[in-house]
């Protein structure tokens, strides 16, 4: 378990070292060297000076981690029994050092495993090789056993009495035997003549089935990971599967919406061009209705015209002034009509009026709707009139200026395509009013390059130029539009407020 014990405190170091043994399979036995206080904290960190890090169950940590031991025993000193487990990764004859916060020092030493056991006594820090184990058995057992008589004193083995008969070896030779004859005796060493022959047979013999078990072990080993390679296949290969069927559902779904998409965008198209033409085909119903309705007030006043225009010749006969036009229905003294008065564009390059601002227009677009009716049936083929109209029911909120501004853009007049794409912007259809609002731009409107500038300002859309925005007002105000001129003054002013500071800044650098 991991704590938040700080180790910037110093440790004492404990004369000697500690050591450690094997106890069985899963348990160690840590000897730390003194017989400590029975109630004292047995808490305690492993620190490798090879690694330099702390061990805990996974691995090495940064932070100090603390074991907790399986058992306490005081005995001439103090053991404690803990996992086999945690030694798990520490090298053998590896510099360790052990802490200990609750006895308040530290043990330093090696990592040393010493494996008990009657058939394992000797200590050793490298793994033990069996088959070297058996033959120094082995070999001290036949030196024991084994020993002739004749080498008893040279040997520094203690002589041990053997008595051959004992371990005699009987043959029986069906050839030979007599009836009432005993079998004979052969010595125990005419099978052994040397007892290096004895040593070498029996280690062969142990280093066989060792051999033996490990290539078994092995085997089954191998047919293990066999089986969880195969199982791993398997999952796999079910899972690549299951993928493979999902990416298939997946794109059936996707090519799906693809097309229900598609077909909704071209239903609404459809709609869209339905409506479009819906509408202008009611324009057009309403331009013959007041086309026709023209043609029969023509007519019905062609003769008090004609009166008229003769009295006026008559009368202005002997002045010098210009020939007057004929006179149109509903103008004033100045000779400009009602509806140029009230609904004409200050920025239409065709007007003759000085013009109304739409906040004015949409105030009086009523007034401006019936002006502009009258001036249209005096004059059915001037465009103006018919610009104004659309301008006026543009105010008003009236359907009816789509139809009429969508004839006026076919025959080009250029104040139209401003009014047109204002419209779009209204319902955010950004693409359509750029497209209106660079034909109007390329016609000469002023209104639709202050527009198109604003739309680009706003992000609405994406400039071709760079600059492409103050370009337009810089071009609008040049044609006399006046809130792009205020723009551009507001842009040099800015600008010459830049320039200043920066002189200032090279100045105060220069010094």
């Amino acid at each position: 378990m991991k704590q938040d014990l700080s180790y910037s405190q110093a440790w004492k170091p404990m004369t000697g070292s500690f050591s450690a043994r094997e106890l069985g399979d899963s348990t160690i036995e840590l000897d730390i060297g003194v017989l400590a206080e029975v109630g004292a904290s047995f808490e305690f960190a492993i620190y490798s000076e090879t690694e330099q890090r702390f061990k805990d169950m996974e691995g090495w940590s940064e932070e100090a981690y603390y074991f907790m031991p399986l058992s306490i025993s005081h005995d001439t000193t103090t053991k404690l029994t803990i996992a086999r487990g945690i030694a798990w990764g520490i090298p053998l004859s590896a510099p360790v050092r052990i802490d200990f916060p609750g006895l308040g020092y530290s043990l330093h030493g090696e990592w040393p495993i010493t494996v008990v056991g009657s058939q394992r006594s000797a200590a050793s820090r490298n793994p033990i090789d069996p088959v070297k184990l058996m033959m120094e058995e082995l070999s001290i057992a036949s030196r024991r056993r084994f020993a002739s008589s004749e080498n008893r004193g040279s040997d520094n083995i203690p002589a041990i009495s053997v008595d051959e008969r004992s371990f005699g070896v009987t043959a029986v030779t069906p050839s030979i035997i007599a009836d009432n004859s005993p079998p004979s005796t052969v010595p125990l060493s005419v099978f052994f003549r040397s007892k290096r022959l004895f040593v070498i047979t029996m280690a062969l013999a142990a280093a066989t089935a060792i051999m033996v078990w490990q290539i078994v072990l092995a085997r089954q080993n191998a047919e293990e990971l066999s089986r969880q390679v195969s199982t791993a296949i398997d999952g796999l290969q079910a899972e690549r599967s299951a993928h493979l069927a999902t990416q298939s559902v997946l794109a059936a779904t996707k090519r799906e919406l693809a097309s229900k998409l598609t077909n909704q965008r071209q239903l609404n198209a459809e709609r869209e061009r339905d409506q479009a033409l819906s509408e202008a085909t009611l324009a057009r119903s309403d331009l013959q209705r007041e086309r026709e309705a023209h043609a029969a007030t023509k007519e019905r006043l062609g003769a008090p015209l004609e009166q008229l225009e003769t009295e006026r010749g008559n009368s202005n006969s002997n002045q010098a002034s210009p020939t007057q036009p004929k006179a149109n229905v509903a103008t004033d003294r100045a000779g400009l009509s009602e509806c140029d008065s009230l609904a004409a564009n200050p920025n239409d390059l065709r007007r003759v009026a000085n013009g109304v601002p739409f906040p004015e227009l949409r105030a009086n677009a009523l007034a401006a709707i019936e002006a502009c009716d009258r001036a249209i049936a005096a004059n059915p083929y001037e465009l103006r009139f018919q610009y104004q109209k659309a301008r006026a029911l543009h105010a008003a909120n009236d359907g009816r200026a789509t139809a009429i501004l969508q004839e006026l853009m076919r025959v080009e007049y250029p104040a139209a395509f401003d009014n047109a794409a204002q419209l779009l912007v209204n319902q955010n259809r950004f693409r359509e009013a750029d497209n209106l609002y660079r034909r109007g731009v390329a016609l000469g409107d002023p209104d639709s390059m202050i527009g198109l500038a604003d739309l680009i300002r706003a992000g609405k859309i994406a400039p071709r130029t760079f600059g492409e925005d103050f370009a337009l007002y810089e071009r609008a105000a040049s044609l006399g539009h006046k809130g792009a001129q205020n723009e551009v003054e507001k842009r040099k002013g800015a600008d010459q407020v830049l320039q200043f500071g920066l002189g200032v800044a090279k100045e105060i650098l220069s010094r």
